[in-house]
């Protein structure tokens, strides 16, 4: 279920009138992400979104942002949507709550006042499908620990879901190519001596995935630095939240702080001007190559369009799938289980998850998976014969479902 708040008769936007730069404006109206040399009187329009895309597969970005094919909306973009726009209901609500909520605090009522605060939430229409209560109540955890903390002192964002436009060049081999940035800055609060911003994100949390968050960042700040934003500069600090942290064998909820100033914030500028060019080079030569990888590849709306897969035989194409579902199996099960990956000559792929005792798994058949039964193991056998590339995406998330509700009764 998608639901909005923010769009219902519940509330509105504050920031509802027309962006301040009307030159700004002007200049996105401009943009396209199709843009190739000869357009003379466009400009590429540059997001962090499209960039990440970009950064992920050439080819993915050429199908997405210039040929504007969508594939199906996935459970997690619905999650993503859902979280983010509840928390931006809550920050556009929270001022007439606070002061009652400050006063119970202050008379010592902590628990009645964390109440209050989660009551700011309203209940969906509907419940929610993809843990996205979950996320909003930890969220909302965090947000009044912040309050206690500050006591209500620099706790509100100055800019909410903060729309940012900006103009900028890059220079590739000698020329010099304009984009048009833009993007929605989740949060951006006020410090001492500066700005704060802070991306919330719905998905697991791994600490490996720190460098790819200040990259992100640090597209914001940049973007910042080239708008007529000045009111939210200096950028002093940056941070994440995820909630939802330990989904997925993640490492569990999971935010931070830390000052831009930092070596690696540093580090994160030449990434994102590195990823810029690159993105502006491949536009120049329009050239998006396919990055293939079989795990990539196995989750891409595009597969079946994309010229690294379709020159595959059936043959090549099914023994690929497989192998990348048994990677995503391994990296989720791991380290909590012990696996092992056997490869037969004609391509059979056999997952073997060792225990000290005898269980056995229940007939997946109809997803195409075959049930074989050991004393001291199981075996997962993918049946070749209902395997299609079409349905490798959907196969994974059914198998991963299966095995997760299997091994969670063993650990």
């Amino acid at each position: 279920m998608r639901w909005n708040p923010v769009g219902s008769d519940k509330v509105q936007r504050d920031n509802e009138s027309e962006y301040p730069f009307e030159d700004m404006l002007e200049s996105y109206s401009k943009s396209t992400y199709g843009w190739a040399p000869e357009m003379e009187d466009e400009i590429l329009r540059v997001t962090k979104s499209s960039l990440g895309t970009f950064d992920f597969c050439p080819k993915q970005y050429y199908f997405q942002n210039i040929m504007k094919l969508r594939g199906e909306e996935k459970d997690h973009h619905i999650r993503g949507n859902n979280v983010h726009d509840m928390t931006e209901y809550f920050w556009l609500e929270a001022p007439s709550h606070i002061d009652d909520i400050l006063e119970e605090i202050e008379k010592g009522n902590v628990h009645l006042a964390r109440d209050k605060l989660h009551a700011i939430v309203p209940e969906p229409p509907e419940p929610y499908a993809f843990g996205e209560e979950e996320q909003i109540t930890q969220w909302v955890d965090w947000q009044f620990d912040r309050l206690v903390a500050t006591k209500g002192i620099d706790w509100f964002p100055v800019g909410n879901e903060a729309e940012v436009h900006a103009t900028r060049t890059v220079e590739v081999e000698g020329k010099r190519v304009p984009i048009h940035m833009r993007g929605f800055i989740d949060r951006i609060f006020e410090s001492d001596n500066g700005y704060i911003l802070m991306e919330l994100k719905t998905g697991k949390w791994k600490g490996s995935k720190a460098s790819s968050m200040r990259a992100e960042m640090q597209f914001y700040r940049m973007m910042l630095d080239h708008s007529p934003h000045v009111e939210f500069l200096p950028i002093t600090h940056w941070g994440w939240e995820f909630p939802g942290g330990g989904i997925n064998n993640g490492d569990g909820p999971h935010w931070d702080y830390e000052s831009t100033s930092d070596r690696k914030a540093k580090y994160a500028t030449s990434t994102v001007e590195k990823r810029l060019k690159r993105l502006v080079k491949a536009h120049l030569e329009s050239n998006f190559p396919a990055e293939r990888n079989d795990y990539k590849c196995v989750w891409c709306d595009f597969m079946e369009l994309c010229p690294a897969w379709t020159r595959m035989t059936e043959t090549t194409k099914k023994e690929r799938t497989m192998i990348a579902i048994f990677d995503e199996v391994l990296r989720y099960l791991a380290p909590s289980v012990s696996c092992k990956v056997q490869v037969g000559a004609l391509g059979r792929k056999t997952l073997q998850i060792y225990k000290t005792y005898q269980h056995t798994l229940h007939d997946y058949g109809e997803i195409g998976i075959d049930k074989v039964d050991g004393v001291h193991h199981f075996d997962i056998v993918l049946n070749k014969q209902h395997l299609t590339p079409e349905k490798s995406g959907e196969l994974t998330k059914s198998l991963l479902s299966a095995v997760e509700s299997e091994v969670e009764s063993l650990r």
